[in-house]
């Protein structure tokens, strides 16, 4: 996969509200969240006050880029393995993407 692709041009990534478009260029990064990274509910042992329920959720888009967030979860990781483009004119860009 030779070609460098990013979340803001994949169709996976949503964003939770219409103000979200309108954020800073720094924020891009935390606000838009991956519909392939979902987190099942769980619970997680804390030693000071013990079991904490997690609810489900789908990852954001930084963490789903990560090399790997813990073993169950199956992550797109930094070379972009699940990106789809969001817009046709990026058809060239997919095709270079999975070439090899």
């Amino acid at each position: 996969m030779s070609e460098q692709v990013t979340c803001l041009s994949c169709k996976h990534r949503k964003l939770h509200s219409f103000l979200d478009h309108f954020a800073s260029a720094e924020r891009q990064r935390y606000i838009g969240y991956c519909e392939k990274v979902f987190m099942p509910a769980h619970e997680k042992f804390d030693p000071v006050i013990g079991n904490i329920k997690v609810e489900a959720k789908y990852e954001t888009c930084g963490m789903a880029r990560l090399d790997k967030l813990d073993k169950q979860t199956e992550l797109c990781g930094p070379e972009g393995r699940w990106w789809e483009p969001k817009d046709k004119k990026d058809l060239f860009k997919f095709i270079k993407h999975v070439s090899v």
